[in-house]
């Protein structure tokens, strides 16, 4: 998953639900997120 795209595709929950999933308890996937939002 594109964490950048999946950002701005849409505001919703069902949105927010899948990047959580994705992400789940991945530290570099959480790392990346964090990046992505200090970055913008």
């Amino acid at each position: 998953m594109n964490l950048a795209e999946a950002l701005l595709k849409e505001n919703s929950k069902k949105q927010c639900d899948i990047i959580v999933d994705y992400i789940g308890n991945d530290k570099e996937r959480f790392a990346t997120l964090i990046n992505l939002f200090f970055k913008w």
